[in-house]
């Protein structure tokens, strides 16, 4: 309450965690849910006519369209899960500077036609009021520039939420400072807000809406403002928790799905509907053979609500999985998986993934994947052949990566003997290969079907499939595998982009055999920056020579390359100091970053010599970390 002191500690009931996303709370069930994970600063957040989420935010791109259960770009570290993948990414089309704050939809008509559907945020960074077109596309949207609604003309203006009035005007918080970070407050008292609207539209004062009757509130629910209809749910919502509804308002509700003419229109009577407890299962389940996608989406969120679907729903929403044609709808089912048991999402998921349409969607894909990503944990020979009627090569790909982060080897070499088809064997290899590459080296072991399944691709004679083998046979050790892999990195003629792949997983391991070749790289241009950074992973004193003795005739970018490697461990960190002592390697070639890591493998040696190292500020670290996610 207003004045209390904020309690030191809160006891945890029932704790969910959340880093950073967007969540919501019942208001009369009393129960918290994280609806989707990642962003950076979600400071605007609204609905549009058919109830869909849209969101603006700092740092990261500044329009999203948020979808239960999603995983979304993060401005930095890492997600709550290390199996997400792939996240979703924005949905604009263009950039704006920097940090926004606010979103509302416009939902009224007092503003040119044009902007009604349009979002309308504050950029504090350009001091403006900006809106954004949204275009539907495939199961989700794009956003394209609308215009500058305003600009502020003032650099202490800091628009941070956006509001529709009951008049039809917008309404804009302006925190009004000169620090627009929010860093200091050095004016405390001049904040504001501002009111946008067509010039003589009057303001409305004087009325109460909690004084109209429920048939009132009723007829509110179709007002060509949202204001009122949103105010009106809310207050029926209440009085049915409180027993006070009229007994006619269900009917009445009914009737006015009935007669309205929009999907927008129906969708507020059963959203009233559903918050008065008046939408049971049974007037659910024929919604999902509505003609509009949106009323049947809705159905689908509506029935698994409470995370329980009954036998006739799933069966339903299975049909629907493979029969529905929209791919809104296939959207809602994709999220709805989430909310399904785990062995009641097979016959939904199996359906979506036949669906070879979706495929390049922005968002079905990974929403698949979201929730299916627990089946190839607990059951990786089922998940696998989800993955082989998959006709959504990322759905398949990533299963059976997690199979292998699961350490099912043996179900992925299984699945590369039964399934025969080119692509889908290349796919599901090169999962494994990336799999096999996060895990540590005694966890990767041959399955004892390895020799099967080798036996089986090397029959094929496909040089796609032979590539991956040995790349794969390296991770596991196999010696033909690696001497093969060596060879093709010392062979000059063969594609470039294929022996720096072979350079990366030589790295990676370290492989001491390789060291030789990678140093006779550094007379190949085209090789000479990937040579430099792969010898970071090595600890020998020919290194230090090499890269010091060459370091006149590198670019630019090789330099940097070889300040970062000599960096890397003590003994040539002392060889590098040595010679930027002797100015043989110029210290302006030193970067901040590079001073910081010296300071780091050499100690306060260092600092004797360079001077004070600073630690870099919160905000730049923030800013790299988001860099180095990408």
């Amino acid at each position: 309450r207003k004045g209390d002191q904020f309690p030191a500690q809160v006891p945890v009931k029932d704790g969910v965690f959340i880093d950073g996303g967007v969540w919501r709370y019942h208001p009369t069930k009393d129960r918290f849910e994280v609806v989707a994970h990642g962003f950076s600063n979600p400071w605007g957040f609204d609905f549009d006519d058919h109830g869909q989420i849209f969101m603006t935010a700092c740092v990261i791109p500044h329009l999203w369209y948020v979808i239960p259960g999603g995983f979304y770009h993060r401005q930095g570290g890492k997600h709550i899960t290390p199996y997400v993948y792939d996240d979703i990414k924005t949905i604009t089309d263009h950039p704006h500077k920097s940090a926004h704050g606010g979103a509302r939809i416009y939902l009224a008509d007092e503003f040119p036609k044009e902007y009604r559907n349009r979002i309308v945020m504050s950029n504090i960074h350009e001091h403006a009021v900006l809106t954004d077109i949204l275009e539907p596309k495939g199961s989700g949207f794009v956003g394209h520039h609308g215009d500058e609604t305003m600009l502020a003309n003032d650099n202490a203006w800091v628009g941070f939420s956006v509001e529709t009035g009951p008049d039809g005007a917008v309404y804009v918080l302006d925190w009004h400072d000169s620090d627009i970070c929010g860093t200091a407050i050095h004016n405390k008292d001049t904040g504001r807000i501002w009111r946008l609207a067509p010039k003589g539209l009057p303001g409305k004062f004087g009325f109460d809406l909690a004084a109209k009757s429920d048939i009132q509130l009723v007829g509110l629910l179709t007002d060509r403002n949202d204001w009122y209809s949103r105010r009106a749910r809310v207050l029926l919502q209440h009085r049915a928790d409180a027993g006070k509804l009229n007994p006619a308002v269900p009917a009445k509700l009914w009737d006015l799905y009935k007669e309205s003419k929009t999907p927008a229109h129906q969708l507020r009577a059963l959203w009233a509907l559903h918050v008065t407890k008046n939408l049971p299962v049974a007037r659910l389940m024929p919604l999902l053979d509505h003609p509009e996608p949106y009323i049947r989406g809705w159905a689908i969120q509506l029935l698994g609500e409470d995370k329980s679907y009954d036998p006739a729903a799933l069966k339903k929403l299975a049909s629907m999985a493979e029969k529905d044609t929209s791919p809104i709808v296939r959207l809602y089912l994709a999220s709805a998986l989430q909310r399904m048991p785990l062995d009641q999402r097979w016959a939904v998921a199996q359906n979506l993934v036949g669906h070879a349409e979706d495929a390049n969607d922005h968002n079905i894909p990974k929403m698949i994947w979201y929730g299916v990503e627990p089946l190839a944990a607990s059951d990786a020979p089922s998940a696998l052949k989800l993955a082989a009627r998959s006709k959504i090569p990322l759905v398949a790909s990533y299963i059976a990566r997690r199979a292998i982060a699961a350490k099912q080897f043996d179900a992925v070499a299984a699945a590369l003997v039964e399934n025969t088809d080119p692509a889908l064997r290349i796919t599901l290899m090169e999962a494994m290969r990336d799999g096999l590459k996060t895990l540590a080296r005694n966890e990767v072991v041959p399955p004892k079907n390895w020799g099967a399944a080798v036996a089986a691709l090397t029959a094929t004679n496909d040089q796609n499939l032979s590539n991956l083998l040995t790349q794969i046979g390296q991770i596991f050790g196999d010696s033909d595998a690696m001497a093969t892999q060596l060879a093709t990195l010392k062979d000059r003629a063969a594609p470039v982009e294929r022996r720096r792949e072979v350079l990366a997983g030589f790295a990676r391991d370290s492989v001491a055999a390789a060291l030789p070749v990678v140093l006779s790289m550094l007379d190949e241009a085209p090789m000479r920056r990937d040579a430099i950074r792969a010898l970071a992973a090595f600890d020998d004193p020919q290194i230090e020579r090499k890269l010091i003795d060459g370091y006149a005739t590198f670019s630019t970018a090789e330099k940097a390359e070889a300040v970062i490697t000599l960096s890397a461990r003590r003994n040539t960190a002392l060889a590098l100091v040595a010679q930027l002592k002797k100015n043989t390697i110029p210290k302006t070639d030193v970067s901040a970053f590079d001073a910081r890591q010296l300071y780091r493998v050499i100690g306060p040696s260092f600092v004797e010599f360079w001077g004070p190292i600073t630690q870099l500020a919160s905000d730049k670290q923030a800013e790299m970390a988001k860099y180095k996610a990408m």
